[in-house]
Formats: C-alpha cells, sequence, structure tokens
C-alpha cells in the first residue's frame, strides 16, 4: 500500500495495490501491522455504508472532541469527490481544503484523522449510483470505518454553499 501526504496535515491518501487477472483482482484495503509501520494505528469500531444518487452533496460533517471520529473512506461503486476542511483555529492550514475524487476504479481511500477533530468532510456524488463505503471497524469488510461511535450531541456541520460567497473569518464563525 502507497501512502501519500496532502496539503492538510495528517490526512492522507491510501493507494492499495491490486493484484489483476483474467478473474478481476484482489486488493489489501486494510492491514493494521503494515499501516503501524507508517504510525497509522488506529483502532476502527464501526463500519458505514452510504448510497447516494447523482448529484447529491452531503455535509461538511465532523464529531467534537474528545469524540472525535477517524475515517477510512473508499467507494465501492461508482465516483465522488470528497472534500476535507481544515477548521482548526490554530493550524498551519486553517480556512484551507483538499479533494480528490475516489471511485471504484481507482481504489484510493482517504484517512481522515480524528486528530485533526475539526476538519469537515463532505462528498459530491458524480455517478447515477455511488455506494460510499466508511471503515469503522477491524473486520475484514472495510467500507466507512471510523474508530470513535457516533454521539449525536457532539456532531456539527458546515454549509457547503457558504464556502462559496463568505469570506474565511466569516465562515469559520458559524
Amino acid at each position: 500500500m502507497e501512502i501519500k501526504k496532502t496539503t492538510i496535515e495528517g490526512l492522507l491518501i491510501l493507494e492499495p495495490r491490486l493484484f489483476k487477472d483474467s478473474r478481476g483482482y484482489f486488493t489489501e484495503i486494510y492491514h493494521k501491522l503494515k499501516l503501524a509501520e507508517h504510525q497509522i494505528t488506529y483502532e476502527f469500531l464501526q463500519d458505514n455504508q452510504s448510497r447516494s444518487t447523482y448529484g447529491v452533496i452531503r455535509g461538511l460533517h465532523f464529531q467534537k472532541a474528545p469524540y472525535g471520529q477517524t475515517k477510512l473512506i473508499r467507494v465501492l461503486e461508482g465516483n465522488i469527490f470528497d472534500v476535507a476542511v481544515d477548521i482548526r483555529p490554530e493550524s498551519a492550514t486553517y480556512g484551507q481544503w483538499f479533494g480528490l475524487e475516489l471511485s471504484a476504479e481507482n481504489h484510493l481511500q482517504l484517512l481522515v484523522p480524528a486528530g485533526l477533530p475539526m476538519v469537515s468532510q463532505y462528498f459530491l456524488s458524480m455517478q447515477q449510483s455511488s455506494i460510499n463505503a466508511m471503515l469503522i471497524t477491524i473486520l475484514n469488510r472495510m467500507l466507512v470505518s471510523v474508530t470513535m461511535i457516533l454521539i449525536s450531541k457532539l456532531t456539527g456541520g458546515l454549509i457547503w454553499i457558504r464556502l462559496l460567497f463568505q469570506t474565511r473569518t466569516e465562515i469559520f464563525q458559524i
């Protein structure tokens, strides 16, 4: 697995190695020991899966400290444009965002760490049907996995359209 840094500290792109042949492919999307060699030592507690129709934009969501969620995000069907925004006032990258396409074809994964509890994440469904998976447990199936159970009263979000029309200071005073 290749691990790439992004412009936001702690936000990583994971690119699994694919083994292809005439039958299809095999890939290892999570290996606790191999990731630990790169100081990635999260323990996932829950897997989530969502399905979105074409053009759907889903939130800029986060869960507040001390119960922040590390998310490992990959797409099983279709493609999305996934974005993380640094909303930590003390951060050198405060107000900056990073985005990339995650798809069933490119097999890329985005690791959004809880160590950045104020990094919001959203995605835009770019095909008629996208299944977005998040990894949250140490199971062999990986979708959208998170390291902390959802605690609704500690969740928050930003209205993404405000990012287009407001100044940096106004956005993060929501």
